[in-house]
């Protein structure tokens, strides 16, 4: 089975019309790649079966998955764009794998699932890893349960201005309230939203939680930013400008409240649509972050086409800061481009006073980490910002000048 890595993006974005043409060249190019097959067909959606008889051992089925991968990987030509095209592949084979036809299908199936935990790839149906993508499968079912039921809720992390120790805002943070296994953090089920086709859906609903509950800050007096996280795909959606106006029209809230951080590992290849997305919401006031600055391969190129109001540094250089010159100078070097580029320096993964102090040394304006906060629920964090300034607590007595230290508060 062939699942289309980025069919739903080019869909969203370049409408229906064009999402068939696609389809249909990157079917062309499926029967090229497999003459002598015995069926080519689209199952539905973006994925794509491919049934070949006589082939003597399952090395030889790989090969065939190793040669659509190839075929799949050249960019496909739409009204004089350049699409970006990947796919995985499961392979599955009979007798070794299945002893019908319809048990043959749906191992093809996991297999898929195998693969595209590393997108690109292609993988051979393995029985030792069938449970754990038979429940992958169960998780994406129960992802729009916990839509539809409203499961998710959202934590906040506060985030300090480091010259003043005033908190400025605070950024949220997703958990799935799962009504069997507890409170799930990120990491348990975001790769599972990403694959199941649900992120946009899901991305709004976090938008709408922290949209109002920042309102609520505001109704309170607050001056209080909420950011919140955009996936990859959410920058393919020429939609998500107004549907991100609509949540904050319908709760009042100044659109310059809202921060939306967003990852530099966006193919460059799709830059223009990107370019397009985050225009779009920069027009109506919305302030962008680029998150986890200097992990991704294309910094500097993406900060050279896209404005943004705010610079994230990653919490890897931020830990070094303490014992590595490099680090150092890396943040510095960071913080200035930063400032630069008119935008503010935020260091991330602050778990120590000493960290928030050599920040504070090299210019870096805000800061947020366990040390200063943990993620909480909307309620503690009300409470916390109701002591206005938040000094981080320091050993020995304190004088008039300890005021521009910040305090951590529990979570």
């Amino acid at each position: 089975i062939v699942d289309l890595d980025h069919f739903k993006e080019i869909n969203d974005t370049l409408g229906h019309a064009a999402g068939d043409i696609f389809l249909q060249q990157v079917g062309q190019r499926i029967v090229s790649s497999v003459k002598g097959a015995d069926a080519v067909c689209r199952l539905g959606g973006d994925e794509f079966a491919v049934l070949i008889s006589g082939l003597r051992t399952p090395e030889h089925a790989d090969a065939v998955a190793a040669r659509l991968l190839t075929v799949l990987s050249e960019p496909v030509g739409f009204d004089g764009l350049r699409l970006s095209i990947e796919g995985s592949v499961g392979v599955a084979c009979y007798p070794a794998d299945a002893t019908s036809f319809d048990e043959l299908l749906r191992r093809a199936d996991v297999a898929l699932y195998q693969a595209k935990t590393a997108r690109g790839s292609f993988s051979h149906y393995r029985v030792d890893r069938d449970e754990s993508s038979l429940h992958r499968l169960a998780l994406a079912a129960e992802l729009r349960t916990a839509l539809a039921d409203d499961q998710f809720v959202v934590h906040f992390q506060p985030q300090f201005d480091l010259a003043t120790g005033r908190p400025v805002g605070a950024e949220a943070l997703v958990r799935w309230q799962h009504p069997q296994r507890g409170l799930l953090a990120p990491d348990a089920f975001i790769g599972a939203v990403e694959h199941s086709g649900l992120i946009r859906d899901f991305t709004m609903v976090v938008v709408e939680k922290a949209v109002a509950e920042c309102a609520s800050w505001a109704a309170d007096g607050s001056q209080l930013n909420v950011a919140v996280n955009l996936s990859a795909r959410n920058l393919l959606d020429k939609e998500i400008s107004t549907d991100v106006g609509r949540v904050l029209l319908r709760h009042g809230l100044p659109a310059e409240r809202l921060v939306l951080e967003i990852t530099e590992t966006t193919m460059m290849s799709e830059l223009e649509v990107v370019e397009e997305v985050l225009g779009a919401l920069r027009t109506m006031g919305v302030q962008l972050s680029v998150d986890d600055f200097g992990t991704g391969y294309s910094s500097l190129a993406f900060l050279q086409r896209v404005a943004v109001n705010e610079v994230k540094i990653d919490r890897t250089f931020v830990a070094g800061l303490a014992d590595s010159e490099s680090a150092r100078a890396l943040v510095r070097a960071t913080v200035q481009l930063a400032h630069s580029l008119g935008a503010r320096a935020v260091g991330e993964g602050v778990e120590d006073e000493a960290l928030a102090d050599a920040l504070r040394t090299l210019g870096c304006d805000f800061a947020q980490g366990y040390h200063l906060g943990r993620p909480m629920p909307a309620d503690a964090l009300r409470k916390a910002l109701g002591l206005r300034q938040l000094p981080l607590s320091a050993p020995g007595p304190r004088t008039e000048a300890d005021g521009r230290h910040l305090r951590a508060i529990a979570g």
